[in-house]
């Protein structure tokens, strides 16, 4: 096996875990409602979700084998080494390459992105991006990929390449595989914290503004001994409900659509719901 196979298998690790995912929410799909909360939830939106995430799962399945594949493909085998051949065998190479690729792995994945957001969610009603705003942000993410791949590429080559004197033999050998499988996990692991903390700062949060709804949730936080935020996020993208906890600043974010949809006993449930999410066993002590 070749130090690329080992490299690449390494990069796979969070495309298998993302194929195990989406198969496990594919299963949950075909589940009818509950019956201990049959009385709550609408058979017709009920039925219209769960069609919807079945659609969904079924598209990053699918989406996450062929990226397993390509990369495994590229990497396990000889099918780039005529071209790496091409290349000239020096410092630029071996830094600005890993950017090219980012960056066309980058371009090849919008039409991808774009089935699943704009063709996929608005057919059933859950997108509100716009065109413009989706090619606006996918050319954000387009710069910043190679940006962040130029940082990890140019470490690797300090680390790793700096010192060597043969940069042919270093570019067709295995000189170390497991600083080069590191190199590709950080750069993964970077990549995946920036898009929360990008997520973070676009979606703009603000404080309850509802009294009534603002005393019901304390109390509720009291209750379960919560010590957090409870924010309101503008909903730019989707126009399906959505709330969620985030450990940066220790807050329930519940998005706007949720609140203009939902009764105030029914966001206390899902604010309660988020809560038993962060430590059930303390939560059910304290009720």
């Amino acid at each position: 096996m070749t130090f690329g196979a080992v490299f690449v298998i390494a990069l796979s690790i969070p495309f298998v875990f993302c194929i195990v995912r989406h198969a496990l929410e594919l299963v949950s799909c075909s589940r009818p409602i509950p019956a201990d909360v049959s009385d709550i939830y609408s058979p017709e939106v009920y039925q219209k979700w769960q069609s919807f995430k079945k659609d969904s799962s079924r598209y990053y399945l699918l989406c996450s084998i062929l990226a397993t594949a390509v990369y495994l493909t590229l990497a396990g085998t000889d099918i780039l080494y005529p071209l790496v051949k091409l290349l000239p065998q020096n410092k630029s190479t071996l830094i600005w390459g890993p950017v090219v690729f980012n960056f066309l792995i980058g371009i090849a994945s919008i039409p991808f992105h774009y089935y699943d957001q704009m063709v996929l969610k608005k057919r059933y009603g859950f997108c509100k991006q716009t065109a413009k705003e989706f090619w606006k942000e996918h050319l954000f993410f387009l710069l910043v990929f190679p940006a962040t791949g130029f940082i990890v590429s140019w470490l690797m080559f300090i680390c790793i390449f700096e010192n060597t004197i043969d940069m042919t033999v270093t570019l067709q050998s295995k000189p170390s595989i497991l600083p080069l499988a590191s190199g590709g996990l950080v750069f993964s692991v970077l990549m995946n914290l920036g898009y929360i903390i990008y997520m973070e700062i676009r979606d703009q949060k603000s404080d309850l503004c509802e009294d009534s709804l603002k005393i019901e949730l304390a109390s509720i936080s009291s209750r379960l001994g919560f010590k957090g935020k409870i924010k309101v996020a503008k909903s730019n993208k989707e126009n399906n409900l959505n709330a969620y906890y985030t450990p940066f600043g220790n807050k329930v974010v519940l998005y706007d659509t949720m609140i203009e949809a939902l009764t105030e006993d029914e966001i206390c449930g899902v604010v309660a719901h988020e809560i038993a999410q962060i430590g059930r066993a303390s939560c059910r002590e304290r009720v």
